[in-house]
C-alpha cells in the first residue's frame, strides 16, 4: 500500500514543482529515520526493521528520480551537481541522502542535528560512498556499529571506547589490519616514563578520534590504523635516544641544598605568567629533586640530570673559597721540572705572603690575640731526612720546593696550592714550560810556537879531563831525554910532549823548533746554560821522595807520583736575544790553555793562558780572541878569566848561549742560533711576501753563495796574515 502511495506521489510530482517534491520526499525520509530510532527504543524484531528499510529505500529511489528530473530541467552546468557539494547540512541529512541502502541507520538526537559543511566539485562513484561516509564521520569523531543484519547505529567515539574491532601489541600485527579498522593498541613504556609518554600521546593525537588511557604500567591507545601508525612513528623519532631515568647524588660543598633546589627550579621551570601552557615539560615532569643533608638527589632523564649537575658545579666554582687548598698535577713538556718548581715556589710565596701580611695587619688593628700568637697559617715543621748509611746507594728521590713536589721519574710537578691562585699558576706555566732555544758553538784553536836555540864555545867542564890520551873526533847526541840533545861536540886531547898536555871540547848547537797546534771542537748549548769543552791530557807528576810506612820498609824512601790533567778547557755560556727576525748572542767565555814540555825528571814545566770575556755578536758571526803572544829571549856567556877577555881570540876561551822563543795563540768562536722549524717557515714565508716582482730564486741563491764564499776567503786570508810574521 505504501509503495502504491509513493508511486502515485511520484506521478503527481511529474506535474508539480520538482523542488517541492524533493523537499517533501526528504521530510518523509527524515520521519522514517526517526521511526527507526523509536524501533530501537521499543526493542522491535528484525521484521519491522526490514519493512522500514524497504520503505526508506523506496523513498530514496523516488528522491533520486526527482533529483534527476530537477537536474534535467535545470539550465546550470552539470559540474555543479557533483557529489558532496552540499554546503551547510547536518549529519542526519547526509546519512538520509547518501547512506547505504543495505542498512537502516539509527541516528541519535544529538547527532541528527549536528551541522557539517561539505564543498566539492568532484563526482564520486556510488561504490565509494560508504567508504567516504565512514571517513567523514571518523574525522568528526563519529563511528558506526552494526546492531543486526539490517540496522547500524551512529555514536560518538569518545562515549564508547570499547567499540573496537582488533587488539594488537606490536607494529607487525598492526600492519596486517585494514586502514579504517578501529583497534586498541597496548603500548608498554618504561615504568619511569609512563606519565611523560601518556602526556606525549595525548598532545600529539586528535581527541575526537583517539583515546589514550593509562592502565597500570601500560598505555591503551584506541584509534584507527592510520592514526596509530602516525603516533608510534612520532614516538620512536622523539624517544629513540631516551635511555630512561637516572638517579644521581650530587655533593654540595658551598651551596645549601635548599638554595640549590630553588636555583634549579627557577632555571628549569618556565614563566608561569604565560597565557598558554608550555609546550615542553616542566621540572616536575622531567626531573625530581630530593635534598638530603649531604646534597641533592636527582631523579630524571639523563640529559636533565647532567645539565643540572653542570649548573651546580658552575655555581660552586664561582663561589669557591679563596683559601681552599687543592692538589694540581702538571707534567712538564719542555722545561726542567726542578727549575720550574723553583721558580713557582718564589712566585707563589710572594703571592701568599702578601695576603698573610695583610691579614696580620688586620688582626693587629682589631686587637685580637697577643703579639706572640701564631698567624693564620702556622709554620710547617721541617722534614727530618734520614742520613744515608755508608755503602748504600740511594736512588733518585722526589724533590720538594715548598708547596711544589717534583716527581723525578715522570718529570711532573705536584702542586698543593690555593684554588684562587690556580689560574695565575697555569698562566705562568705556559710561559715557563716552553722549548728552550739552543746555540751551536764552533771553536777553532790555533797556536804557533817558534823556538830558536844557539850555543857555541869551549865546554869548560871538560878541560883537562883526558890529557893523558890522544883523541880527536865529533860527537852528536840525539836522545830525546838527554840534556845534550842536538849539541855537536868537537873533542881534541893530547898527552904531554913538547907541548903541555891539554884537553878541549868545542860545542856547537843550532836548533829551531816550529810547533803548531790546531783544535776544532764544537758543542750544542741551551740558552743561558754553561757548555764545557775539555781537551786534556793526563800525565804523571813526580812529587819527590816519600818515606814508606811499615815494619819491613821503615826508613825506605821512594818516589811518589800524582796524575794531573793539562790541556784546553773552554766554558761558554750563551744568552740569546731575539730582535724581530735577527738574532744576537751574548757569549760569556772562560778559556784555559795549558802547554807542557817534556822533562827528564817527570816535572814538566807548564805554560797556562787564561782568558775571560763577554761579548755580544749577531747570529753566525765569529769572535776572534787574539793577542796571546809571548816572546822570550835568553842569553848567557861563560869564559876563562883573563883569556876570555883577550880581543879576537877570547871567544875561543868561552861559551855563548842564546835561547829565543815566540808563542802566539788565536781562538775563533762562532755561535749559531738553532731556529724552530715553524719559525723558519714563518720567516721564509715573510721573505717570499717581501720579494719584489722579477726576483729570481736561483739568482738570489747565487748571491747568497757568493757572500758566503767571500766571507770564507776573508777568514782564510786573515789567518795567513796573522802568521806571516813567523814564516814557513
Amino acid at each position: 500500500m505504501k509503495r502504491m502511495l509513493l508511486t502515485l506521489l511520484f506521478s503527481t510530482c511529474l506535474f508539480a514543482n520538482p523542488l517541492e517534491v524533493t523537499h517533501q520526499l526528504r521530510e518523509k525520509l527524515q520521519n522514517s529515520y526517526e521511526q527507526a530510532l523509536s524501533l530501537k527504543e521499543s526493542q522491535a524484531d528484525e521484521k519491522e526493521y526490514k519493512e522500514l528499510l524497504a520503505e526508506i529505500n523506496d523513498i530514496k529511489t523516488e528522491l533520486s528520480k526527482a533529483e534527476n528530473l530537477e537536474k534535467k530541467n535545470s539550465s546550470e552546468m552539470q559540474d555543479s551537481w557533483g557529489f558532496w557539494d552540499l554546503g551547510e547540512t547536518t549529519i542526519g541529512q547526509l546519512m538520509m541522502e547518501y547512506g547505504s541502502g543495505d542498512y537502516l541507520y539509527i541516528i541519535p538526537q544529538e547527532l541528527m542535528n549536528m551541522k557539517i559543511q561539505l564543498y566539492s566539485m568532484i563526482k564520486i562513484d556510488r561504490s565509494l560512498w560508504d567508504e567516504m561516509l565512514e571517513l567523514i564521520l571518523s574525522q568528526n569523531g563519529i563511528g558506526t556499529r552494526k546492531l543486526n543484519s539490517y540496522a547500524k547505529q551512529l555514536y560518538i567515539l569518545k562515549h564508547d571506547p570499547s567499540s573496537i574491532q582488533a587488539v594488537v601489541q606490536n607494529l607487525e600485527d598492526l600492519k596486517l589490519l585494514k586502514n579504517n579498522i578501529r583497534a586498541l593498541y597496548v603500548f608498554t613504556p618504561k615504568i619511569e616514563n609512563l606519565k611523560s609518554v601518556q602526556a606525549f600521546f595525548e598532545r600529539f593525537s586528535d581527541p575526537k578520534q583517539t583515546t589514550v588511557q593509562a592502565v597500570g604500567a601500560k598505555i591503551a591507545i584506541i584509534s584507527n590504523k592510520q592514526n596509530l601508525e602516525k603516533l608510534l612513528s612520532i614516538y620512536h623519532a622523539v624517544f629513540e635516544s631516551n635511555s630512561g631515568k637516572k638517579i644521581k647524588l650530587v655533593n654540595l660543598r658551598r651551596l645549601t641544598p635548599e638554595n640549590a633546589e630553588k636555583i634549579l627550579k627557577s632555571f628549569f621551570t618556565e614563566n608561569t605568567t604565560k597565557s598558554r601552557a608550555a609546550f615542553y615539560q616542566n621540572l616536575a615532569e622531567e626531573m625530581q629533586i630530593m635534598h638530603i643533608s649531604q646534597g641533592l638527589v636527582f631523579i630524571g632523564e639523563q640529559s636533565s640530570v647532567e645539565r643540572a649537575e653542570k649548573i651546580l658545579k658552575s655555581l660552586e666554582d664561582q663561589l669557591q673559597d679563596p683559601k681552599e687548598m687543592m692538589v694540581h698535577w702538571y707534567q712538564c713538556k719542555h722545561a726542567d721540572p726542578e727549575d720550574v718548581a723553583r721558580m713557582l715556589e718564589q712566585v707563589y710565596d710572594s703571592l701568599t705572603f702578601c695576603r698573610l701580611d695583610r691579614a696580620d695587619e688586620e688582626n693587629h688593628s682589631q686587637g685580637k690575640g697577643s703579639s706572640n700568637a701564631a698567624g693564620p697559617n702556622p709554620p710547617v715543621n721541617p722534614v727530618n731526612v734520614p742520613m744515608a748509611e755508608p755503602g748504600m746507594v740511594q736512588g733518585d728521590k722526589n724533590k720538594k720546593f715548598g708547596n711544589f713536589i717534583v716527581d723525578v721519574k715522570s718529570g711532573s710537578i705536584m702542586m698543593v696550592i690555593r684554588s684562587s691562585e690556580l689560574e695565575k699558576i697555569e698562566q705562568l706555566l705556559k710561559k715557563l714550560d716552553t722549548p728552550k732555544k739552543m746555540v751551536e758553538i764552533e771553536v777553532i784553536l790555533v797556536e804557533k810556537k817558534l823556538q830558536d836555540r844557539k850555543q857555541t864555545g869551549i865546554n869548560l867542564l871538560k878541560i883537562g879531563s883526558a890529557s893523558s890520551t890522544s883523541k880527536t873526533g865529533l860527537s852528536f847526541d840525539s836522545d830525546p831525554t838527554s840534556p845534550k840533545k842536538g849539541i855537536l861536540d868537537f873533542m881534541l886531547s893530547r898527552p904531554k910532549g913538547k907541548l903541555p898536555a891539554f884537553d878541549l871540547t868545542f860545542s856547537l848547537l843550532l836548533a829551531q823548533d816550529d810547533i803548531q797546534i790546531h783544535a776544532t771542537p764544537s758543542v750544542l748549548a741551551t740558552n743561558q746554560t754553561p757548555a764545557t769543552i775539555s781537551l786534556v791530557e793526563e800525565i804523571s807528576i813526580n812529587n819527590g821522595a816519600v818515606q814508606l810506612e811499615g815494619a819491613s820498609s821503615r826508613g825506605t824512601l821512594e818516589k811518589s807520583f800524582t796524575r794531573a790533567q793539562y790541556g784546553t778547557t773552554i766554558v761558554m755560556t750563551p744568552m740569546i736575544h731575539q730582535v724581530e727576525d735577527k738574532g744576537f748572542v751574548t757569549l760569556q767565555t772562560n778559556i784555559t790553555f795549558d802547554t807542557t814540555q817534556m822533562s827528564r825528571d817527570d816535572r814538566p814545566p807548564v805554560t797556562r793562558r787564561h782568558v775571560e770575556n763577554e761579548v755580544r755578536i749577531p747570529d753566525g758571526e765569529t769572535i776572534i780572541i787574539g793577542g796571546l803572544q809571548r816572546k822570550t829571549q835568553e842569553s848567557s856567556q861563560e869564559k876563562i878569566p883573563f883569556l876570555g877577555d883577550i880581543p879576537g881570540i877570547g871567544k875561543l876561551f868561552g861559551t855563548n848561549k842564546s835561547n829565543e822563543s815566540n808563542t802566539e795563540m788565536f781562538i775563533f768562536i762562532t755561535p749559531r742560533i738553532l731556529k724552530d722549524p715553524m719559525e723558519e717557515i714563518r720567516i721564509q714565508r715573510r721573505q717570499e711576501m717581501l720579494r719584489r716582482p722579477g726576483d729570481l730564486p736561483d739568482f738570489l741563491h747565487k748571491i747568497e753563495q757568493a757572500k758566503k764564499l767571500e766571507k770564507k776567503k776573508m777568514f782564510e786570508d786573515s789567518l795567513n796574515l796573522l802568521f806571516d810574521q813567523f814564516g814557513t
